[in-house]
């Protein structure tokens, strides 16, 4: 547990090091609030929205605002310390995992998941979309119902296939 414990701060201390530089390189002034902000972010385990980690930091800092948090948050992704996961019509949420990867999104419980998959880095691109845009990425992004909420409808003896995702309340 200890050698944990120690890997874990030396790969926060990385990241930190690593934000200070990213900063200073893009003349971004490095605050309490915003190396706070970047510590949430990177312990998380979540993509946080901005709504998420201002409730995580109100009790830090009791005067900073949803707008700050949110216009820091796309600070960082403009200087590449972050990306934004883009969804569909929810809130924006953040991904400090700049390593390739693709996302999959519960339809029940809004969670998103990193998965990696090399066949998914090797889809080829229709020609017409190459000659017409300038593609500067690929990400696939799933969307579907994750173990636990499918358990959760199966406790409740519903037929998995037949729920109305996204749309039926809450069973928790």
């Amino acid at each position: 547990m200890q050698v944990k414990n120690y890997i874990e701060r030396k790969n926060l201390e990385k990241k930190l090091h690593l934000f200070k530089n990213t900063c200073h390189k893009n003349h971004l002034k490095i605050t309490p609030q915003r190396v706070t902000i970047y510590k949430k972010l990177i312990s998380s385990q979540e993509h946080p929205s901005a709504t998420d980690i201002h409730r995580k930091i109100k009790n830090i800092f009791p005067d900073i605002s949803l707008n700050t948090i949110n216009t820091n948050l796309l600070a960082f992704n403009k200087i590449g310390l972050i990306n934004v996961v883009e969804g569909s019509g929810d809130a924006k949420r953040f991904d400090v995992n700049l390593d390739p990867h693709h996302h999959f999104r519960c339809l029940d419980c809004n969670k998103i998941i990193d998965f990696y998959n090399k066949d998914f880095e090797n889809i080829k691109i229709a020609e017409e979309l190459i000659e017409e845009f300038t593609i500067t990425d690929k990400k696939l992004h799933l969307e579907g119902i994750c173990d636990r909420c499918k358990s959760g409808y199966a406790w409740f003896g519903e037929d998995v296939d037949n729920v109305n995702y996204g749309r039926s309340k809450k069973r928790r």
